[in-house]
């Protein structure tokens, strides 16, 4: 995993991404990279595009806190895939607004693209020390939520199971 600042690329990010690419096409591990609210995608595309790197490899995190259709769009059209990793933290945008992109994504053809998860690192977003959403929401509140508002089974297996485990999955190294 990679990652860069918020709206620009360290000289020292941009060196760690070049190097990731290269021990990604050594062994065959695929790439995923933090985005801080996520802006920077499509550079950090760009740079691994650079060096000659499958983007298909290759995910973006956090890419719901910046909630830009068209910039979504283009980091998809690199053949990329996109970590939605938010829902229900309302602190960033409503789940509304998650939803919204995904449906628009999924009727662009992007499905086979798109996977949800939750970022779940601080206590305060624990039930468990009175906090929240917890790891429950996605389960019980998220995923429910899309069936309701139009999309899938089929579509929540792919965002779930099928998208992650091929995206994680180790390949032949060139």
């Amino acid at each position: 995993k990679v990652g860069t600042a918020y709206m620009h690329v360290t000289d020292g990010e941009d060196m760690v991404i070049r190097a990731a690419v290269q021990a990604a096409q050594e062994t065959g591990a695929p790439i995923s990279t933090h985005t801080t609210n996520g802006t920077m995608g499509i550079e950090q595309l760009e740079i691994a595009a650079a060096e000659g790197f499958d983007l298909t490899r290759m995910s973006i995190a956090h890419v719901d806190r910046n909630p830009d259709l068209w910039y979504h769009r283009k980091m998809l059209e690199t053949g990329a895939s996109l970590i939605y990793d938010g829902p229900g933290k309302a602190k960033y945008y409503p789940d509304s607004v998650r939803v919204e992109l995904l449906k628009q994504l999924v009727a662009d053809g992007f499905e086979d693209q798109l996977m949800l998860c939750n970022d779940m690192g601080r206590r305060s977003h624990h039930t468990v020390y009175g906090f929240g959403p917890g790891w429950q929401w996605i389960k019980h509140k998220f995923l429910p939520r899309l069936i309701e508002e139009g999309l899938s089974e089929e579509h929540i297996r792919k965002f779930m199971f099928d998208n992650p485990q091929r995206q994680y999955s180790f390949q032949g190294a060139q």
